[in-house]
């Protein structure tokens, strides 16, 4: 019979710590496979892409890029997955990792999914990483669970029903804040209070914002505010843009409320930026308001914010 303790006490016998053991420990059931930053996806010359510099944990294990990569020879006239994908040893152990695709759709073994990539004949004509799992936390989600479930997923918010911006510079139309392609960015004028709130067509329950924020904005802290007609505002979070990640969606959770318009505002000063590639908010169900009872309050105030989605 052999016992298996991970990690364990040397004084037991002398054990050297391999991947696996980290695979172990952090298996999907403690942290899931998630992008921690960066692994942008642009187009590049004819039939290729280049990967941006980013962090990911695959399997429990950190992957990082400190360089940007091509992924060339896409398939022409076809959609191409691309992924995260690890190599092993003899033993099974892993040791390296690279970027791969396929035109299935299937994610291969031990790999990490960061994007689709639609090419014509000749060269990309668009990037989709809206569905990236950019979130590790699932601990303590279950439906039983007294703590609500956490969003893991882009797929778990909504698109607004509308967007209306303070301005937007000529090319930078607010509704690209809203046409579920990070490829195309809105961004204000530099101006005082740059500003743009979505319309979620109807009152609801809203806890939080994912927010794709672009490396244009210079405005340096905004307050997410909530509505009921677009006139009156509450504050319900004050946001320092250095925390934020650009190129990535950033999630921003907020107590719940009821409400049917969500602002994003800038509080700086003059002759500042906003700009957003999409904005997108979590809506609850009344039940799921009711599940969610025993969260800790968040703090109007707290300029913080944690990119698993749990600030």
């Amino acid at each position: 019979m052999s016992r298996i303790l991970i990690p364990r006490s040397d004084s037991i016998s002398a054990k050297i710590i391999e991947p696996s053991d980290f695979e172990k420990m952090f298996s999907s059931d403690i942290v899931k496979d998630y992008r921690k930053t960066g692994f942008a996806i642009t187009a590049g010359s004819g039939l290729a892409v280049n990967v941006a510099v980013g962090v990911a944990r695959v399997k429990g294990l950190y992957l990082e890029s400190n360089a940007v990569e091509s992924v060339s020879s896409l398939t022409a006239s076809n959609t191409n997955y691309v992924y995260i994908t690890l190599a092993r040893d003899s033993n099974s152990e892993a040791e390296s990792w690279s970027l791969t695709k396929n035109t299935t759709g299937t994610t291969p073994a031990d790999s990490f999914y960061i994007g689709s990539v639609v090419c014509g004949g000749s060269s990309v004509t668009s990037v989709n990483q809206t569905d990236v799992v950019d979130s590790p936390l699932v601990i303590n989600t279950g439906e039983d669970s007294v703590i609500s479930k956490k969003s893991v997923t882009i797929g778990d918010y909504t698109t607004p029903t509308a967007v209306t911006a303070s301005s937007a510079a000529t090319s930078f139309a607010s509704a690209n804040a809203k046409d579920n392609n990070t490829s195309t960015v809105w961004k204000t004028n530099a101006e005082t209070n740059p500003s743009i709130y979505a319309d979620m067509g109807s009152a609801a329950n809203l806890c939080a914002l994912a927010w794709y924020h672009d490396s244009a904005t210079t405005e340096t802290s905004i307050k997410i505010q909530s509505s009921s007609n677009a006139s009156s505002w509450t504050d319900e979070r004050t946001i320092l843009t250095s925390n934020l990640v650009s190129g990535v969606y950033n999630y921003i959770r907020f107590n719940v409320i009821n409400a049917r318009y969500l602002r994003i505002y800038g509080v700086s000063g003059s002759s500042l930026v906003l700009a957003s590639a999409e904005i997108k908010v979590q809506k609850q169900t009344d039940a799921e308001v009711v599940l969610s009872h025993g969260h800790l309050s968040i703090s109007n105030s707290d300029t913080g914010i944690e990119l698993d989605g749990t600030a």
